[in-house]
């Protein structure tokens, strides 16, 4: 009977014993599996921190080709020219862009803008000679970065055929590019370097309906085959004559009318003075 005893307790022991073993055992297999999905867990929010990098980054590419250039004219803000720009000149100049500095316009020359640049939704008009812009709608003054900018869309234009014609309404004083392939461009170009560009002062009224611009000349036209400004915004200023040459190429853009264009067109109180026909 003791011995039973003694076997049931030695028994006990033994189920106590495995019965701890059981539950150290159940113990680690739990840690295990709630360590397993803490891995889970971090892989999973650093999967998801990287494909938000990812996102960020496709984004800041996307910013970069959303950079537009225009080339100002004339000083005229309508009298402008898309430049195409290849996807790693976009990507330069968004750079330089970024990290040009402004600070308080102190200059006192007067902007004429002659670069027009869109980027992340802002607005940039820049004056190289002068080193100012307008930064959305507000005058700088260019502090830093300004020679690297000039350089680079100085290399771009550089590259282009700069021959353009806008034909120019004296009522709204709007501009409209018309357009001229490269084989006219040529031959607008190759006509006017030998060109005879003497001119005369005289108190003439020319009635600009056209600006033609060759690689940075001006020439404002009224008829083709009349006297023409050059080099000036103002009606009495340098005037000279195009050759025959010269009219006959524009011929195929320009055409003349029989008398002025502004007569017809005129409302009660207005006046106009034309070389065709005066009217008031």
């Amino acid at each position: 009977m003791i011995f039973f005893v003694i076997l049931r307790i030695e028994w006990s022991v033994v189920m106590i014993k495995e019965t701890k073993r059981g539950i150290f055992i159940l113990v680690e297999i739990v840690s295990f599996i709630v360590f397993f999905l803490l891995c889970l867990g971090i892989f999973y929010l650093i999967g998801n921190r990287n494909i938000d990098e990812n996102e960020n980054n496709v984004q800041e590419e996307s910013k970069i080709k959303s950079a537009n250039l225009k080339y100002i004219i004339n000083n005229s803000l309508d009298m402008n020219v898309d430049i195409s720009l290849e996807k790693e000149e976009s990507e330069e100049l968004y750079d330089l862009i970024k990290s040009l500095e402004f600070g308080q316009n102190e200059t006192k020359c007067l902007i004429n803008p002659v670069y027009y640049l869109e980027y992340d939704e802002n607005e940039l008009y820049l004056d190289m000679s002068c080193g100012s812009a307008i930064y959305n709608g507000k005058e700088y003054s260019v502090t830093n970065g300004k020679e690297e900018v000039s350089k680079f869309l100085e290399n771009i234009m550089n590259t282009m055929n700069n021959v353009y014609l806008f034909s120019f309404d004296q009522r709204s004083q709007k501009a409209q590019l018309i357009e001229i392939d490269d084989e006219g461009k040529n031959e607008i170009r190759s006509i006017w370097t030998n060109h005879n560009k003497e001119t005369m002062t005289m108190n003439l009224a020319v009635m600009l309906q056209y600006y033609l611009y060759i690689d940075g000349d001006v020439v404002g036209i009224n008829e083709i085959d009349d006297y023409v400004s050059y080099n000036t915004d103002s009606f009495a200023g340098h005037i000279m004559q195009l050759n025959q040459d010269m009219q006959t190429v524009l011929e195929k853009y320009i055409v003349n009318s029989d008398c002025c264009s502004c007569c017809p067109n005129l409302q009660p109180g207005e006046y106009c003075i034309d070389l065709c026909c005066p009217c008031n």
